[in-house]
């Protein structure tokens, strides 16, 4: 059980790690709109300017890129799976934000 313990606490640490990190530039997110982002605070940033076609664009009922740049890039699937059910850019820019402001408290 203790081994178990161990190896959560050290996936923890490693993804509370990546999320307040910058993806290397190669993996940062390019928006329809043009936007480039890199790490988690611009995502919840962008997320307050972009237009919510854009954000359509790329979080709608066939694809997930948020979500999946979140899963594969900062390896935090809970925050992955928390934003393929969101509907509009608020709510998502929301979830992001609480996410970041759980990591840093």
């Amino acid at each position: 059980m203790a081994k178990k313990q161990k190896a959560e606490d050290k996936k923890n640490e490693i993804v509370e790690k990546k999320l307040l990190s910058t993806a290397p530039e190669q993996h940062h997110f390019f928006v329809a709109d043009g936007t480039r982002i890199g790490n988690l605070p611009q995502l919840v940033g962008a997320l307050e300017t972009m237009h919510e076609d854009t954000y359509n664009f790329h979080a709608n009922s066939e694809r997930n890129d948020f979500s999946n740049w979140v899963r594969d890039i900062f390896q935090d699937d809970e925050l992955a799976e928390s934003l393929k059910t969101i509907a509009t850019k608020t709510e998502a820019q929301l979830v992001v934000a609480k996410r970041l402001l759980k990591e840093l408290l």
